[in-house]
């Protein structure tokens, strides 16, 4: 089952999130917040081949250290990446359930407290843990309410020169007819306008089914943009991250976990495995 791994390190879209019985409704993280902790982040994916995105594979560990009498937990700081004056502090309480080695956090996440030996980030951000004790949760410190930054910028900054405008050749020349149609019109139009009319050609010609299916001879993203123009919100989200790199747009892809649903009794907030999201992050 997909949901036996939470943030892999490969996003399949010849697969679809099939839940069965109430597995939607389960309850995958809880967390302790002043306010809803919204979006939490979880793997960036950053290159697209045949139907799968890949994440990045180099990795460096945070910078660590060991609060006076407190043996067990360590705490990780991302270098260059400070919480703020007064800082939002969330506490992240993984449920039973919980299956991963990414932590999921909010975009501005700068300091983590948690058992465990080691937290890497990789180019993206994602925070890769090792051996840890998941039940003793995450004490998060992050920039203050509203989020005003999407994710950590790439390292180096060259790197989105070929990783975030990449289409893949077997795709480019029919990506490229596709975006004329849609953009006819907004060819010089700034980033933010191209993307309310990619919204808008979603909205007006696209519905959100899950189960249909993909022939194997065909990349999904082609057969979702011309042919079944349905389908579940890992297509929308490639389609969207490839139609913006063909306009010369920096894109990531993103998982992540919406956090905002209130418990009605002990002041956590919730968030469920049928609510995971993917998004897109420009990095321009």
């Amino acid at each position: 089952k997909r949901q036996d791994m939470v943030f892999d390190s490969q996003v399949d879209l010849w697969e679809t999130l099939d839940y069965k019985d109430d597995d939607g409704e389960m309850i995958i993280l809880r967390a302790r917040a002043e306010n809803a902790p919204g979006y939490l982040r979880g793997r960036a994916y950053d290159r697209y081949r045949n139907g799968r995105w890949n994440s990045p594979e180099s990795k460096r560990s945070l910078l660590s250290e060991l609060p006076e009498g407190r043996v067990t937990y360590t705490i990780f700081n991302r270098a260059g990446y400070l919480p703020g004056d007064d800082p939002v502090r969330i506490e992240l309480l993984p449920a039973g359930s919980f299956r991963s080695a990414v932590i999921p956090v909010p975009g501005t996440a700068a300091e983590f407290e948690l058992v465990a030996d080691d937290l890497k980030s990789d180019v993206d951000g994602t925070l890769t843990v090792s051996a840890w004790d998941a039940s003793g949760g995450c004490t998060i410190l992050a920039r203050p309410y509203p989020f005003t930054s999407a994710y950590p910028m790439p390292w180096p900054r060259t790197r989105e020169e070929h990783f975030y405008l990449e289409v893949p050749d077997n795709l480019e020349t029919e990506m490229a007819d596709i975006a004329d149609l849609i953009f006819d019109g907004h060819e010089n139009d700034g980033t933010r306008t191209k993307i309310n009319q990619l919204n808008r050609y979603f909205q007006q010609n696209f519905s959100y089914q899950l189960g249909v299916e993909m022939r194997p001879n065909r990349d999904p993203v082609l057969q979702f943009l011309t042919e079944k123009r349905r389908g579940h919100c890992e297509l929308f989200a490639t389609s969207t991250a490839l139609l913006l790199r063909s306009q010369g747009i920096p894109t990531r892809y993103i998982t992540g976990f919406v956090c905002a649903e209130p418990h009605p009794y002990s002041g956590h907030w919730l968030s469920r495995l049928g609510i995971s999201r993917g998004e897109l992050v420009l990095t321009g």
